[in-house]
């Protein structure tokens, strides 16, 4: 290899006079770079061009925790993050995530065994059923086309009135919790319109499709009651 000129060496130089001698520098230029192992400070005021400032990102690149690095965890880190944003819309929901929340009645339908079916509540029934995420529950079915109290007050109604009431409402409140083997809830119920309810354990089969719930009562011997509902807004 040629000698450096007394140019080139008064060039390098004025260089590292630029930079500011320090002492304990933590990188230097090697032997690579052509310049005889010369040793420059961490801190440059800038970054030179040319070939030294071809050295100093060489120097940077292979220091152990560099640039290099830094870049390679920010990739890992953003592909994670991707990963995550991509998986959670597809992860399946547990049956009571599915079930949580408020809805409004569509219909009430019971199945007796030779086909024939009858709308307990008419044929257009209102109702709510809420169920939240601490396992609590209430639900409340009526009739809607009961005719009103000629008396006009709470606790006056004749006794056909009252009747009329007691059969064409249900209402119960309590504790549920779901299974997810046979996709079905049971329920604890504290208290009930019907009062032969109250401490009562009781079973309802589920299916949500989008945002439509079914409550399906199947008792062993008996007739099957569907209550279907949908998800309110």
């Amino acid at each position: 290899m040629k000698p450096a000129s007394p140019a080139t060496t008064a060039s390098w130089s004025r260089h590292a006079r630029f930079f500011g001698p320090r002492s304990g520098s933590r990188f230097g230029i090697g032997p690579g770079c052509g310049l005889g192992g010369l040793s420059y400070p961490s801190r440059p005021r800038m970054v030179p061009s040319g070939l030294l400032g071809r050295c100093y990102r060489s120097s940077l690149w292979n220091r152990p925790m560099t640039l290099r690095a830094i870049l390679a965890a920010c990739a890992v880190v953003a592909f994670g993050l991707l990963m995550m944003t991509i998986d959670a819309p597809g992860q399946k929901q547990s049956l009571k995530d599915q079930l949580v929340g408020t809805w409004t009645l569509l219909s009430w339908e019971q199945k007796k065994g030779d086909g024939t079916k009858i709308e307990r509540y008419g044929a257009a029934p209102k109702g709510t059923a809420f169920f939240d995420a601490g396992g609590r529950y209430i639900i409340t079915v009526m009739r809607s086309d009961r005719a009103k109290y000629a008396s006009n007050t709470l606790w006056q109604g004749t006794p056909a009135e009252n009747k009329e009431t007691a059969d064409g409402t249900i209402t119960y409140f309590g504790t549920y919790s779901a299974n997810e083997a046979d996709s079905s809830i049971a329920i604890h119920v504290e208290g009930s319109s019907f009062p032969n309810w109250n401490g009562t354990e009781q079973k309802r089969f589920v299916a949500i499709a989008a945002d439509q719930l079914t409550l399906t009562v199947r008792p062993p011997a008996g007739d099957i009651v569907d209550v279907i509902w949908k998800r309110a807004n």
